[in-house]
């Protein structure tokens, strides 16, 4: 069904012309948008698929597996080893000195942050030793050393955690939330379904930082606004059974000042609509998708 189809449907339910319209344009598109609004909220979803291409290099400290846990210096060195590394990587909060000892010699980092895990990373070459010392106490997490580089540019080594954040709002500003679908790690002969993963306020996926691969991920996502700019041959986002909702729910919006009668009409024929479509439509049939996006990539 397309916006024309829409629009048309709506000023006739008002007993409206085409130039009513004209005159009252802002309030269609802003009633439209709140109505296709509430049907994705929920009636009918719309989903995206994203690819999100995990490719974080293995920790290859001896002592890993206490890498990632926060630990305070207390006066007596944190040694970490490698037999082979060729990047490093660590937070701290605090005062202190970290030495860096590789093929190439050693080197030392002051460190300084008050009250807040600060970065650091660089490059290194062959069998690796990392030493945290110093005068006071601080914290130190997450540190790690990869056998593997992705480019001779620092900002490419990437940091490790034992989940890594994915902020969807920031991916897609159409972001609405996640769907009931658990993300998918695709491998070359079988889907499995991730269990071990966290979501972080509304928007936030974590994944699990050792795990690498191609991952799908469902989401929800608001539909393309209405503006003066759509065209009438738009086709809605929505199957037709869920777009023939959206007239009624614009002029229980529109007549909602004006005629409150009229109003309560339009929103209880959208409300038995809602029920008629919700009771034929089945748990385990997957929403609509109607977007498919492939092969995003972000380093860990």
């Amino acid at each position: 069904m397309t916006w024309g189809e829409i629009k048309k449907q709506c000023i006739q339910l008002g007993f409206m012309k085409e130039r009513d319209f004209l005159k009252k344009r802002e309030a269609f598109f802003s009633s439209a948008n709140w109505a296709q609004n509430q049907i994705a909220m929920y009636v009918k979803p719309i989903i995206k698929k994203l690819a999100v291409n995990s490719r974080a290099p293995e920790n290859v400290l001896r002592e890993k597996e206490n890498s990632y846990k926060t630990r305070l210096y207390e006066g007596e060195p944190i040694v970490f080893h490698s037999l082979w590394a060729r990047a490093f990587c660590f937070q701290c909060d605090g005062n202190g000195i970290c030495k860096i000892e590789d093929d190439d010699g050693e080197r030392v980092i002051t460190l300084s942050s008050h009250n807040e895990f600060k970065n650091y990373r660089g490059f290194c070459k062959g069998k690796l030793k990392i030493t945290f010392s110093g005068e006071y106490g601080y914290l130190i997490r997450n540190v790690a050393a990869y056998g593997i580089t992705f480019s001779d540019n620092e900002e490419d080594i990437p940091f490790c955690d034992e989940y890594i954040s994915y902020d969807f709002k920031k991916i897609d500003a159409a972001f609405m939330g996640f769907a009931d679908k658990r993300p998918i790690l695709k491998g070359s002969s079988k889907e499995e379904e991730i269990t071990d993963y966290k979501l972080e306020s509304s928007s936030i996926l974590k994944l699990r930082g050792d795990q690498r691969g191609q991952f799908e991920v469902w989401y929800r996502v608001y539909p393309t606004p209405i503006t003066a700019d759509t065209p009438d041959s738009f086709i809605m986002e929505f199957e037709d059974n869920a777009c023939g909702i959206i007239p009624y729910l614009m002029g229980f919006r529109l007549w909602l000042d004006d005629d409150m009668q009229r109003a309560v009409l339009y929103q209880n024929t959208a409300e038995d609509l809602i029920d008629k479509l919700m009771s034929f439509s089945f748990t385990d049939t997957p929403p609509k998708a109607f977007v498919d996006t492939e092969g995003a990539i972000w380093l860990n």
